[in-house]
């Protein structure tokens, strides 16, 4: 009995046993199928397979959501969406102030015997085209565009207005142009020669910049939108050259003015900036060789016009009218550039400030960079209606005087020419004898239209590369010349 109990007792235990080990064989299994499962893979094939390759569609990935590809006949495994960067903020900047424009002054008559003006009207525009990228951190790649829009800003102060519009041949700048319905004069000073003491700059006092700024995920800035705001505080004034080079001269409520919006003597050399000339002599009878026009900013008109003191002490000085004309047609591809910086009022709160900061190259200053690409602005036309009155009796320095044309703030620049001789020369007169002043002559030379007028003797002077062929036009009349005659003179005569 004791054999066959010990035997049974052994069956058991390998039946047991044996149990046991299949049992442990299928947990074994799952373990090993349930492993399986949460290894990752780079996809998960489907069935039918997906079409077409490069196929997205929505997921659900640990409850999010999430985006799988159709990657070589399969879906690749669901992944998470990134999380959507912040929503954009927005805040205020207010710069001292924005140089509108520069007007320059024309010749003028020692004692005031005469009268010489520029009037910009409705044939003019202008004003700049400016950018403030440059007030933005460079390093951090920051795109920073612009949005135009407004209008109306009010001269209470120079009874002129101007207008903006958001740039056409650029996203990141703005046009800022004297509106068709106002008008802007200077006059020339009271001594002969040009005097650029009276050239005008005109301001926009605190111009209120509205900053929108778009921040990432990681908390840096990616891009943003500047704007200008208008507002009921909005000013336009002007100030003499004269006035920011000796301020004792400014009249005691322009300086108050200023003093309101913050603008002190300390701001003044960066306003003289916007004008080249401001520091040359004071009275510019010889054009020298560092005062040549930036041929960049100042295109040649290739127009001239006399100069002359009258014939005796007590004559009437000479003055007659002309309107000059810029017309873009050579469609260049450089640029000019005027930069010039200005004290900055930070207006913000909360998260603004901080990406501000990080935005802004300097917190106490902005950057106005006002340009010019011909590129963008082919076939534009620009005039302005010149009185000009001569010098007093008794004047030695240049009698002739030559226009450019700036083209960063659509103004017209005087400058005396060198006392040189003319290669060109001649009188108009009438079939009756006749000397006719203040007539308008035309000499075309080597594809190049020069433009003068003859003086009070009836008599003209051209400069330039002048050779033949060459038309002599006044009004009607018309003379073609094989080339430049040896007299280097042309006479013209008009019918009756």
């Amino acid at each position: 009995m004791k054999r066959r109990s010990s035997t049974q007792q052994a069956v058991r235990f390998a039946v047991v046993a044996g149990l046991l080990v299949l049992v442990g064989l299928v947990t074994l299994g799952f373990a090993v199928l349930i492993n399986a499962s949460f290894i990752p893979t780079a996809r998960a094939q489907t069935n039918p397979p997906c079409r077409p390759q490069g196929a997205t569609r929505g997921c659900s990935a640990n409850g999010k959501p999430g985006q799988q590809l159709c990657d070589g006949g399969v879906w690749t495994f669901c992944k998470a969406n990134p999380p959507p960067p912040p929503p954009p903020v927005s805040g205020t900047v207010t710069p001292k102030y924005y140089i509108l424009t520069v007007i320059y002054a024309p010749p003028g008559t020692n004692g005031g015997k005469s009268s010489s003006s520029v009037s910009y009207g409705s044939g003019s525009s202008t004003g700049s085209t400016v950018s403030a990228s440059n007030s933005f951190k460079q390093s951090n790649t920051i795109t920073a565009t612009t949005e135009g829009g407004i209008t109306g800003v009010v001269g209470t102060q120079a009874e002129a207005s101007f207008g903006v519009t958001h740039s056409s041949s650029n996203s990141s700048s703005l046009d800022i142009k004297r509106s068709s319905t106002s008008e802007i004069n200077d006059v020339g000073p009271a001594a002969d020669g040009i005097n650029h003491d009276h050239d005008l700059i005109y301001l926009w006092l605190n111009p209120t910049v509205q900053l929108k700024l778009f921040p990432t995920v990681s908390g840096t800035v990616s891009s943003v939108v500047w704007q200008p705001v208008n507002t009921s505080q909005t000013v336009v004034t002007y100030v003499y050259v004269g006035w920011l080079k000796n301020p004792s001269q400014i009249p005691p409520g322009e300086l108050q003015l200023l003093q309101r919006y913050g603008i002190t003597p300390q701001d003044f050399p960066e306003m003289l900036k916007a004008d080249p000339f401001a520091n040359t002599s004071r009275f510019s009878s010889v054009l020298r060789t560092d005062t040549v026009p930036d041929p960049r900013r100042f295109q040649p008109l290739f127009t001239t016009f006399p100069y002359e003191p009258p014939f005796g002490p007590g004559d009437p000085v000479p003055t007659f009218k002309f309107t000059t004309t810029y017309t873009n047609t050579a469609g260049t591809s450089f640029t000019a550039q005027s930069e010039y910086t200005v004290g900055l009022k930070l207006q913000a709160t909360g998260g603004f400030f901080g990406l501000a900061k990080l935005t802004l190259k300097d917190q106490a200053n902005w950057t106005w960079t006002s340009t010019d690409t011909r590129s963008s602005s082919t076939g534009t036309t620009e005039s302005a209606s010149v009185t000009v009155g001569g010098p007093a009796f008794g004047y030695q320095g240049p009698t002739d005087m030559v226009v450019y044309y700036d083209v960063i703030y659509k103004t017209f620049l005087f400058a005396p020419l060198p006392t040189t001789s003319p290669p060109l020369l001649g009188s108009v007169a009438t079939s009756a004898g006749r000397l006719v002043s203040g007539k308008e002559v035309i000499v075309v030379a080597n594809g190049v239209r020069y433009r003068t007028f003859t003086n009070a003797k009836g008599q003209y002077r051209v400069f330039g590369n002048i050779s033949g062929p060459l038309r002599v036009q006044v009004d009607t009349v018309r003379k073609e010349l094989p080339q430049l005659p040896a007299t280097r003179k042309v006479d013209i005569v008009l019918p009756r």
